[in-house]
């Protein structure tokens, strides 16, 4: 993008004839809508219409070791005279905030949305499903916390699942005198989505430091050609700020909707019912309202205009279901789970739908085929049965992971089609795998930086083939 403006400059300057418009138009394509190649870019071309709004909608999502600061900081963006949470008072699952302010040219306001995650390492892996290129990653640094003091583990997560378009703003949270000493030069080479290092006591009444990062974290917004040049369709803007009202609204009791309210929301909003379905698409692939429209979901006609309503189910079914030692629940445990949530309410019959988008983000399965039951591999015993069949003389492969290793990566071995969990043979760590009725049995072992893969049996070459394809695919 940056090419194609510095391109209609050149242009421009030597009397070239430009279409800036239609030009500015290609450029301002969503990257989401690029991605699924030439034919969606031009039907999303045509379906812009005349008349187009600018986007303006950003998300922030603050990341880091339990007690770094992050709820604070979260507050602080937006407040900067702001109460610090109390000690105990710390994200669960996840929390948002909408943090608006104006746009570089002084015109318009952006609408920022800060995701502040939860502390809790078990749910590291529910990260993923709103983790995407189209972030500003925030990563709070506090160098007395352990994990080696590496941020390694951090960056790594948002290179797996923000990739390198991503820009990070590295802060750290400096609560004493010991001031954290940083590689900086070596982390900007191997991670150079890092646009800048920022040093700040979120909690100190003096917050000259900290003003100076939001102003950086606004720029960042304001200067970033995946937020500020992307452009939707009139109908689109209008439905989005319908929807936008409806999340500030705290006291919603429904962060979601069926088919026909968006139908109707998108009439009077002047949406034509032929352009209404692919607006909708457009809406889900930037996040604005989640309409999961695939295999598995089509019968659902639910639309999620707050993903906190998704975020907030996860982390309770996850977290409860680790304090109580059950990775196997029904729609029935799952109901009880969620029933006197505080901030959301969750209807019998929407928590099948939940348990169904867990599944397909992969962090769980339909247990035995059964759709009202769910297998979660997170949340295993820590500890290995006592005894193990004998994998002796078994065809071995072994993956070395050169940096930290990404979380659960047994549990998303267990969760792709084709493989048979024997959950009695299982544990957090590793899993007993058969294949095609047990032709094939294969034992699949997380260790230090390896993943170490034993399979027997008859089909045993075309089992570890196909795990070898499924573990390069994780990759």
């Amino acid at each position: 993008m940056v090419i194609g403006r510095s391109f209609i400059k050149t242009c421009l300057n030597n009397d070239f004839s430009v279409d800036t418009e239609t030009l500015e138009r290609h450029l301002g394509v969503p990257d989401e809508i690029k991605a699924e190649g030439a034919v969606a870019v031009g039907s999303y071309l045509e379906r812009l219409g005349d008349e187009v709004e600018q986007l303006d909608e950003a998300r922030i999502i603050i990341l880091g070791e339990k007690g770094a600061g992050k709820t604070s900081l979260a507050r602080k963006l937006r407040y900067p005279k702001a109460q610090l949470p109390k000690e105990d008072d710390s994200t669960e699952g996840v929390e948002t905030h909408i943090w608006s302010f104006l746009d570089k040219d002084g015109s318009r306001m952006v609408n920022a949305h800060i995701w502040d995650f939860a502390k809790y390492s078990i749910t590291h892996s529910a990260h993923r499903c709103f983790m995407s290129a189209r972030c500003l990653y925030i990563y709070v640094y506090n160098g007395r916390i352990e994990r080696g003091n590496d941020p390694i583990y951090w960056l790594e997560q948002i290179r797996i699942h923000g990739r390198d378009t991503s820009r990070i703003l590295f802060l750290v949270n400096e609560r004493d005198r010991n001031k954290a000493v940083i590689d900086e030069k070596t982390l900007k080479k191997e991670y150079p989505s890092i646009a800048g290092y920022y040093h700040a006591n979120i909690g100190n009444e003096d917050t000259v430091e900290l003003e100076k990062f939001r102003q950086a974290v606004m720029d960042t917004v304001r200067n970033n050609l995946a937020w500020n040049s992307q452009i939707v369709s009139k109908e689109a803007y209008k439905i989005k700020n319908k929807l936008l009202n409806s999340f500030k609204n705290n006291n919603s009791p429904s962060p979601f909707i069926e088919m026909g309210e968006f139908e109707s929301i998108a009439k009077v909003c002047g949406t034509p019912d032929e352009r209404i379905k692919d607006i909708l698409h457009d809406l889900h692939t930037l996040s604005i309202c989640l309409w999961y429209n695939m295999d598995g979901m089509k019968e659902s006609n639910t639309l999620v205009y707050n993903p906190v309503w998704i975020t907030n189910c996860i982390y309770r079914i996850i977290n409860k279901g680790y304090e109580q030692h059950k990775h196997i629940l029904t729609v029935e445990n799952g109901a009880e789970i969620l029933k006197g949530d505080k901030k959301y309410k969750y209807p019998f019959d929407k928590v099948k739908y939940l348990f169904r988008l867990m599944v397909f983000y992969e962090l769980a399965l339909f247990y035995e085929q059964k759709r009202d039951c769910v297998f979660i591999p997170r949340i295993l015993p820590i500890d290995m049965p006592d005894q193990l069949p004998s994998f002796e003389g078994a065809l071995k492969m072994c993956f070395t992971i050169e940096k930290f290793m990404p979380p659960n990566i047994v549990g998303k071995i267990m969760v792709r089609p084709g493989n048979d969990i024997d959950e009695n043979l299982s544990w957090r760590k590793a899993a007993v795998l058969k294949y095609h009725d047990g032709d094939a049995t294969a034992l699949i072992t997380e260790e230090m930086q390896k993943i170490i893969v034993e399979v027997k049996g008859k089909d045993e070459t075309l089992y570890i083939k196909a795990l070898r394809e499924i573990i390069k695919d994780i990759f």
